[in-house]
């Protein structure tokens, strides 16, 4: 007997990790607020590569084709995410 998949509960917001590409993108904190430590470690050191990365990580998170990494979908409140990215600029 198989045991059933369960989806992880969004825990991420879209908003926020547009506005962390958008502000922050060539620090490659987008990707460390979505769960791609590597990928953010990269972009860090390498200025999200020369911009370019930073500027396909935005278009990707703006259509959708960028997701967390632990594979749940997106929490989908205005509010929370920008109290989010507030609170994640504070730390």
């Amino acid at each position: 007997m198989s045991q059933p998949t369960t989806t992880p509960l969004p825990t991420k917001n879209q908003l926020t990790a547009i506005l962390f590409a958008f502000f922050l993108g060539c620090l490659g904190v987008d990707r460390f607020y979505l769960g791609y430590t590597g990928m953010g470690i990269l972009k860090l050191l390498t200025a999200g590569g020369c911009g370019v990365i930073a500027i396909i990580d935005l278009i990707l998170l703006i259509t959708g084709g960028l997701k967390p990494a632990d594979g749940s979908e997106w929490l989908y409140d205005i509010k929370s995410g920008v109290n989010s990215f507030i609170d994640y600029i504070k730390r």
